[in-house]
């Protein structure tokens, strides 16, 4: 054999072995993956017509497959109509309710052919029938001939908060900040978490404006491609070449899920975390004397803070009881206090709560972003730190497991939306167990702050949540935005003295506010409507 004939040879050898190893690559090691990955519409269109499993609320079915005469044989239907046939068996119409559609979206998400979201994404091993609880009846489905049928999905969810919340974040009057959803009303751009303390049970998450799933779960490609780029815009992969062209994502990203996925700076919501910090370093007391001026020189810089309006603390004093710090939001002394303290004490207080994922990776089941506290702050940024701002990021879910956490004695409880999942035999194939995971703060720390803020309803910033012959505890919050309006915050939980439900309240740029909205102004009142929905249930 000659050279030219060995070279070739080794070089076809070489290619043969090439490919062999890249088969072998995508076909097993890959295989999980590529199949899982949203973008794989090949095993989105293997599994459109499957019988999923239904996502229910209180007893309500939210999300159902419903039978219908087409080559896929199941459509996902989104709050669907219900009418009862001569034997009483409930049946499930392709017919939807827009408005209880859009009011679980946040929480169903949606599944078609452009790809999953929420629940249907983050519970898709029981209502696809894969999970390995399902072993027996997949088996079964096989040997009868009968399409696989996935398990239902039971939620903690209360209706009534719910309607609560979604309520709540509805436009009153019209407004250039008001978005339009498609159950006809508009809704301020922010979300609503309430979470029960002692187990951790999420009774209400809305994310405002809202969408309906129904038209991304069409069975006509072309519908469900389209509606999809008309909520997410046209940069998402397969969006950018449709005629009629889509130039925009909706108003608000509605898909982008504001309780759970996006970060905020939470300004003065999270002095509780600077205040906790001081209470659980043995130095401080709730009546400990601050040093809270009208005016703080930041140390290093020739920069100064000042506290909203420009007004003093005290206005007989520069010093001020860490009480009444947080009653009145005293950035100044907030400021000082974290100076005082140090980052370290500060990020260790707020990695106690899960900031930085301290707490593991929360899932609830759909992962939630993770908090973040900065890291190696000199003076003058600690001191912005310290009130929320600079870069400190929360989600309003993580605010709620810091009112939670105090108001459950110190306790923090993991949240969770799933509360039993169940065969189609409607056997029980898994229950969630309450579980706690740590204390961020002690006993005593927690019925300080408690005190703290409840003072913060009575008399300080959040009085528009008060309710007759009900101890609440708050705090507000309005975080500076860049160039924008500021976002406005409320956490809190009641009753204080037997805490039934803690709750958040975000709202994007002020609300229909603007400039002049405040945490007590605009997120205060919406919090009360939820608190009262859980009380009054």
């Amino acid at each position: 054999m000659n050279t030219a004939v060995r070279r070739l040879a080794l070089v076809a050898m070489v290619m043969c072995v090439a490919l062999m190893v890249s088969s072998t690559w995508v076909q097993f090691v890959k295989a999980d993956e590529l199949n899982n990955d949203g973008r794989n519409t090949r095993t989105m269109y293997r599994t459109i017509g499957d019988a999923r499993g239904s996502i229910v609320v209180a007893g309500t079915t939210v999300a159902a497959s419903v039978a219908v005469d087409d080559p896929y044989g199941f459509q996902r239907v989104y709050a669907p109509n219900t009418t009862v046939d001569s034997s009483g068996k409930t049946v499930y119409s392709t017919e939807s309710d827009t408005a209880q559609a859009v009011l679980y979206s946040s929480i169903t998400g949606f599944f078609g052919f452009s790809g999953r979201a929420g629940l249907e994404k983050y519970g898709d091993e029981y209502l696809s029938s894969e999970s390995n609880h399902l072993v027996f009846t997949r088996l079964r489905d096989l040997l009868t001939g009968q399409p696989p049928q996935g398990a239902s999905i039971e939620t903690t969810i209360v209706p009534e908060v719910q309607e609560a919340a979604m309520a709540a974040l509805r436009c009153e009057r019209a407004s250039a900040r008001c978005l339009p959803a498609p159950d006809g009303h508009s809704y301020l751009e922010g979300a609503i978490v309430a979470v029960e303390p002692s187990t951790g049970k999420i009774l209400a998450l809305v994310s405002t404006p809202g969408f309906d799933p129904n038209p991304v779960a069409s069975h006509g490609a072309a519908t469900s491609t389209r509606a999809y780029c008309e909520l997410e815009g046209p940069s998402v992969p397969g969006c950018g070449n449709l005629d009629p062209p889509v130039t925009a994502p909706a108003a608000g990203l509605p898909l982008r899920n504001k309780a759970i996925s996006e970060r905020y700076f939470p300004g003065s919501t999270f002095k509780l975390v600077t205040a906790a910090a001081a209470l659980e370093s043995g130095r401080y007391s709730s009546e400990t004397m601050l040093y809270g001026p009208r005016v703080l020189d930041l140390p290093q810089t020739n920069r100064t803070m000042t506290n909203y309006g420009g007004s003093a603390c005290d206005p007989h004093s520069d010093e001020i009881s860490l009480a009444n710090s947080l009653k009145v939001s005293c950035n100044t002394s907030f400021a000082q206090l974290g100076i005082d303290l140090g980052d370290d004490a500060i990020r260790r207080q707020a990695q106690a709560f899960g900031f930085d994922g301290a707490r593991g990776e929360v899932r609830i089941p759909m992962p939630v972003a993770r908090s973040q506290f900065p890291e190696d702050l000199d003076a003058p940024h600690l001191a912005y730190a310290s009130i929320g701002q600079d870069s400190v990021q929360a989600t309003p879910l993580q605010m709620a497991m810091v009112s939670a956490a105090i108001a459950n004695n110190g306790t923090m409880m993991k949240p969770y939306l799933i509360d039993t999942v169940r065969a189609p035999n409607l056997s029980v194939l898994s229950v969630t167990r309450p579980t706690e995971i740590g204390a961020p703060v002690s006993s005593s720390t927690a019925h300080q702050l408690t005190s703290m803020m409840e003072l913060v309803v009575n008399e300080g910033s959040a009085t528009p949540a008060r309710i007759p012959g009900v101890r609440v505890a708050a705090k507000t919050g309005t975080a500076q935005d860049s160039n924008r309006s500021p976002h406005v915050w409320f956490t809190g939980f009641a009753p204080a003295d037997n805490p039934q439900v803690a709750v958040v309240v975000f709202v994007k740029n002020g609300g229909d506010s603007g400039d002049a909205a405040t945490g007590g102004k605009v997120a205060a009142p919406m919090a009360k409507q939820v608190i009262e929905a859980v009380l009054n249930r």
